[in-house]
């Protein structure tokens, strides 16, 4: 199977980018709790990771911490600290500190209580910049008799891991995934085998890779889905690799990607969108939206102004303030 690279940048796959872009409007839906029935929603973070091991290349450390801290850590701290700002505009954050406990378990943490703000989606980018590190480690200075399965096998045992810490016995364990205490710790762990998968998959099966087992598998694993008889985080990952595949197989398609090429947009600049969304979310003007029209239409009304927000947003920063997101130059 041959990755089609987009016109704009020879670096980049287009069918990736439009699912991404697709994957991370599906983030929004899920926080505007408008996710849809199918696909199962804890595959949208899988996604991420498995792409992220995609493209995961062992390099020189000190190039890769360099690399990962401008595109993930940069936006991290920006979009944390414009966080901080909004809610000394809005809250007596001085006094909130200085009065309540601070839970230090919660990663960003210091403001949980207030929902306008809700930083803690930032657990993501430093789990994936953390994530780089461990397996550029892993795979450029150890040395060992069969390293990849070495390597594999590490995965399977964090994946577990954080499955147990997250609730493993749990059919839905992100549901209240920010009063877990063990968060971001948990799925951090839990998301490594996805980042392996996406490293193996495209080195051992992309090159053979047949579009119609992946749909036959996705359709028949959907089925029963809900019916086999494993923990939920266990059965998740089979299902995350299929979708993943069939979405890989449907977009390869020249045709059909130009008709979804508007996600492509969002795909590119997926990190803008998940580090600004959630802040419009809980902006005075679209919680008045929600209240005033009633929880489902008035989501759904939000979900449309959040899309038409995000693409001059977008546009803005790429042109005006790319240190946002780490970059020197516009995308």
């Amino acid at each position: 199977m041959e990755l089609m690279k987009t016109t704009k940048s020879q670096s980049r796959y287009r069918e990736i980018d439009i699912i991404k872009g697709i994957t991370i409007i599906w983030v929004v839906l899920m926080h505007l709790e408008l996710n849809p029935p199918i696909p199962d929603a804890a595959a949208q973070m899988g996604i991420f990771f498995l792409f992220s091991g995609f493209f995961f290349n062992p390099i020189n450390t000190k190039a890769l911490i360099i690399k990962k801290y401008n595109s993930l850590i940069i936006p991290l701290l920006w979009f944390w600290l414009i966080s901080w700002c909004v809610a000394l505009f809005k809250f007596d954050v001085p006094r909130y500190i200085s009065e309540q406990h601070i839970d230090l378990s919660h990663t960003f943490g210091l403001l949980t209580n207030y929902s306008y703000l809700r930083v803690n989606i930032l657990w993501f980018l430093m789990a994936l910049f953390t994530t780089h590190i461990l397996y550029n480690y892993l795979f450029y200075h150890i040395k060992c008799y069969k390293k990849e399965l070495v390597i594999i096998l590490i995965a399977i045992i964090l994946y577990l891991s954080g499955s147990l810490l997250t609730g493993l016995k749990q059919h839905e364990p992100f549901h209240t995934i920010y009063e877990n205490p063990w968060f971001p710790i948990g799925p951090f762990l839990v998301y490594q085998i996805y980042f392996v998968i996406g490293w193996y998959f495209k080195k051992y099966f992309l090159s053979n890779f047949k579009y119609w087992p992946w749909l036959i598998s996705f359709i028949v694993y959907s089925i029963i889905f809900r019916w086999i008889p494993i923990p939920y985080l266990l059965k998740i990952v089979p299902y995350t690799i299929m979708l993943t595949a069939l979405l890989l197989g449907i977009f390869r398609s020249n045709k059909i990607s130009e008709l979804f090429s508007i996600f492509e947009f969002f795909g590119i600049n997926s990190i803008i969108v998940y580090v600004t969304h959630m802040l419009i979310i809980y902006s005075p003007f679209c919680q008045n939206i929600i209240s005033s029209n009633g929880p489902v239409f008035g989501r759904w009304l939000v979900f449309a102004i959040i899309v038409l927000i995000e693409v001059p947003i977008i546009i803005l920063i790429n042109k005006y303030a790319p240190f946002l997101i780490g970059k020197k130059k516009i995308a």
